[in-house]
């Protein structure tokens, strides 16, 4: 079904997988997506669009970091497919998802947030590189993704 990675940052937020805006990873442990910001960030906001159509409930406990610096953990709750994480301007060049237990679906995923270098507060991941631990249903991988937590 093609899930690759970059799905999660094409600025399109719908739920639909057969859409061709998900992600999805293979049914590993410790499943990872991660977008590079194209520099260094202070981050205040990261706001996840996940499924609508099925699997709601496979985002719950994923966790959000920007940089190492623990965002927040997200919580299903039914009927919910836009999660907000307030990350209070943590500092990093990267945001990673990480979904310890099951597949790992994202819809979309925007960053808010300012460069260290400038005030302005934008989506800062929108058409920027994402990889991911892997992908599912039959997508072929980018090369990150063969390789594990190596960059584009």
């Amino acid at each position: 079904w093609g899930g690759v990675p970059t799905r999660a940052v094409d600025g399109r937020t719908t739920g639909i997988y057969t859409s061709g805006s998900c992600t999805h990873s293979q049914y590993n442990k410790n499943n990872w997506w991660k977008v590079e910001l194209g520099g260094k960030y202070a981050v205040k906001m990261v706001k996840i669009y996940s499924r609508q159509d099925y699997g709601h409930d496979k985002i719950s406990f994923s966790k959000v970091y920007v940089g190492d610096v623990f965002c927040g953990e997200i919580i299903y709750v039914a009927n919910q497919h836009i999660y907000i994480l307030r990350c209070e301007g943590a500092i990093g060049k990267d945001v990673r998802v990480i979904q310890n237990d099951n597949f790992l679906t994202l819809c979309e995923v925007e960053v808010y947030g300012e460069s260290t270098d400038g005030p302005i507060l934008r989506n800062v991941a929108v058409g920027m590189p994402a990889t991911s631990s892997s992908t599912g249903w039959g997508s072929q991988a980018t090369p990150a993704c063969k390789i594990g937590r190596a960059h584009v």
